[in-house]
């Protein structure tokens, strides 16, 4: 066990300074929309392509059905690495040599047992996803609808949480109370269902060890390390070394607006020849401005700014409306409850998360600590956090994600010893199945992958380890 640690009272309420805990539950809420276009797309092309298999059409469309839900997997696998700490291998493909419609290649990628295994994972993706949410909506949802009871009050349009009618202020104020205090294990529920989802995710998609002279992860997981990883322009415009980022954003930023603004000046004019009366055009103008607002906003403030300029462009939408359409104003309460969201982003972002002024794709070296950055050297450990790629001797080698983030925690603290405890509360925080053999293990594990640097790691007896160059 952990042993000695933070009180039990610490435990709980330490849950919500967590940066992990919200990018699990990010994971949660995102799962369910993919969940559903995910499902649906393999459904209609599987369905469309199995009725038109007699034809020449079908064929293609059953081989680009399996090499997508192939592709679906290795991405969801990436985004639980990144965002559910799971340690999922990249699926083993990359052994697989010609052209994807040559028969050779169909066959290995037909025999391969791991591509049946992304299909049952894309295929059971809705279902856990839709357990996951409601999950989290009841416990969650519950808590944050009795803590917001003293604004629907002053609103006039009172509270309703499951059987509880909140319409005096007496009682609008005893469900703040016990919404705040709710929060706290909704919280955990959040990261109890983020640690069933790694696992289920972990048991149907973990792959083999990498064997000896294999590929590292390639374009797709950096492509996808690098996207997540983007700070905005507004940042990014500070760093030489991101100039090649900020052209590629920029372009497809630039791209997307283009095609926005024609595809709605063809449909203006479209319905101003055919039916002037009614303004149809605007509905696409406002669902596709969402997209184009989300594009927009992650162009100049990376995520949250992403996540703030959609709640901006849904709740424009939503006021224009509740003002048209209804007479009664529901446009309150998507406006406060996703604001909150917006605000706890914000809040987590600036209040807990470790800000970097150092650019991505600048190796930090083994001896630089936190603020020693400069060009990756030749010789020793570097461990580049941004692009999460560990080399040895200029040479990369394969890490875990937990792996990686012990190496990058030791080598970011030459010197100093660390206890298994700390590893534990550092690293692996809210799992739930953790003991002190697991940094052993770790340990064991990376001494192994660095090879004559293993030394570098010390067991610091009777406490734990440390990092020395």
């Amino acid at each position: 066990m952990r042993g000695d640690g933070p009180s039990l009272p610490g435990r709980i309420f330490a849950v919500a300074r967590r940066r992990q805990t919200y990018a699990q539950l990010l994971y949660v809420l995102v799962s369910f929309p993919v969940g559903i276009a995910v499902f649906v797309a393999l459904v209609t092309v599987l369905a469309v392509g199995a009725g038109m298999a007699v034809t020449v059409v079908g064929i293609p469309l059953l081989v680009a059905a399996m090499y997508g839900w192939c592709v679906v997997a290795d991405l969801e696998r990436v985004l639980s690495n990144l965002m559910l700490r799971s340690e999922i291998r990249p699926l083993p493909f990359a052994r697989e040599r010609g052209a994807p419609w040559v028969w050779p290649r169909l066959r290995q990628r037909w025999a391969n047992p791991y591509t049946w295994r992304s299909v049952v994972f894309v295929a059971l993706r809705l279902p856990v996803a839709t357990a996951a949410f409601v999950v989290v909506a009841a416990t969650l949802g519950t808590a944050v609808n009795l803590l917001i009871s003293p604004a629907t009050y002053w609103i006039g349009e009172g509270n309703d949480v499951i059987a509880w009618r909140i319409d005096t202020l007496v009682e609008a104020l005893i469900g703040a109370a016990v919404g705040a205090a709710l929060i706290f294990p909704a919280l955990h529920v959040v990261n109890l269902t983020a640690w069933g989802m790694r696992n289920l995710n972990e048991f149907l998609l973990q792959s083999p060890e990498a064997g000896a002279g294999e590929e590292l992860p390639g374009s797709l997981e950096r492509a996808a390390v690098t996207t997540l990883l983007w700070p905005g322009l507004l940042e990014a415009r500070h760093h030489e070394a991101l100039a090649r980022a900020r052209t590629l954003q920029f372009r497809a930023w630039a791209g997307h607006t283009a095609l926005y603004l024609v595809t709605m000046l063809a449909l203006v004019v479209i319905n101003g020849a055919t039916t002037p009366e009614r303004w149809w055009a605007l509905w696409p103008a406002w669902g596709w401005g969402i997209a184009l607002a989300l594009h927009t906003g992650y162009y100049l403030g990376g995520h949250l700014g992403g996540h703030a300029a959609t709640y901006l462009m849904s709740v424009l939408g939503f006021f224009v409306i509740d003002t048209l359409y209804t007479d009664r104003s529901w446009f309150y309460w998507p406006m406060m409850g996703w604001g909150i969201v917006v605000a706890a982003h914000a809040y987590a972002v600036f209040g807990f998360s470790r800000i970097r002024s150092t650019p991505a794709l600048v190796a930090r070296t083994s001896s630089g600590g936190d603020d020693g950055w400069r060009p990756t050297p030749a010789a020793g450990i570097v461990v580049d956090e941004p692009m999460r790629m560990v080399r040895v001797d200029g040479e990369p080698i394969e890490a875990t994600p937990r792996e990686f983030e012990l190496l990058a925690l030791l080598t970011g603290n030459p010197g100093r010893p660390f206890s298994r405890e700390e590893l534990l509360d550092r690293i692996w925080k809210d799992d739930y199945e953790v003991t002190d053999r697991t940094i052993d293990t770790h340990v064991q594990r990376l001494r192994k992958k660095l090879g004559p640097r293993a030394e570098a790691i010390q067991t610091v007896w009777g406490i734990g380890y440390r990092y020395q160059p």
